[in-house]
């Protein structure tokens, strides 16, 4: 939402090739009238099929993700220029699913004091189960660096986005994975960090920190859920877990 109660978001499909859109609500004294920003192509290396919502800039730039379309048909991350509300799309990265590039993003993005983007990617990676990644700003020319690849058995596939605390670190969850014990079925776990009271949580906990040169910590190892949704922190660094399915 902007400063005048303006509503924006993606859909999956529809617009003008199938392969989905960017559109704004336009607020009206509580009414809302639709604005169709941008459809994605279905070629020329388009990014097609967002599953994620968007993140905004100072300058009213919009950014994203989709889950397929790109030079190589595996996602990309995409932004929307602003010109006094007219948006050219420019799509920042297509992954490539090669060489422990990540694929098919599922999430949405944060963004730095440095206009770096990070996010995650359902698949791909050195192992194939996913990937949390930085997209780096050089004056608005972005270059990719793949900060974790997932083993499975530290966690796998997540479907949701990241959160970043004022040390760096990054947190949220995978869907799938986990290690040795109660996640070893492979249905089930997280990437980053949980800080909760001694009470039973139940989610397999990972954390990459930028103090130790990204690198994964487990926090804790319990679970019988399956997060498929973002983190959120408060001051006190407690995160919760929200849409979580629940396998016993």
């Amino acid at each position: 939402m902007d400063a005048s109660g303006n509503l924006y978001g993606t859909t999956f499909g529809g617009g003008a090739s199938g392969c989905g859109t960017v559109f704004e609500l336009v607020n009206s004294s509580g009414t809302y009238s639709e604005k169709v920003l941008y459809s994605f192509a279905s070629s020329s290396g388009d990014a097609c099929s967002p599953q994620a919502g968007l993140i905004v800039d100072a300058s009213g730039n919009l950014y994203g993700t989709t889950n397929h379309g790109g030079s190589k048909c595996y996602g990309t991350v995409f932004e929307l220029a602003n010109s006094s509300g007219t948006y050219t799309e420019k799509v920042l990265y297509s992954f490539t699913n090669s060489s422990g590039d990540g694929a098919n993003t599922l999430a949405g993005l944060i963004m730095d004091a440095s206009d770096n983007l990070y996010g995650t990617t359902y698949g791909g990676g050195a192992g194939g189960h996913g990937t949390a990644f930085e997209l780096v700003n050089s004056s608005g020319t972005y270059s990719e660096k793949v900060l974790y690849s997932f083993t499975g058995g530290d966690g796998s596939n997540p479907q949701a986005g990241l959160i970043k605390d004022s040390s760096g670190n990054l947190y949220g969850t995978t869907s799938y994975g986990g290690g040795s014990g109660d996640c070893a079925c492979g249905v089930r776990t997280l990437l980053l960090v949980l800080n909760a009271p001694a009470k039973e949580v139940k989610i397999c906990v990972r954390r990459l920190s930028r103090s130790l040169g990204i690198t994964r910590k487990t926090i804790r190892d319990k679970t019988f859920l399956l997060p498929v949704a973002s983190v959120l922190g408060d001051p006190r660094r407690k995160i919760a877990v929200s849409h979580v399915r629940s396998f016993g």
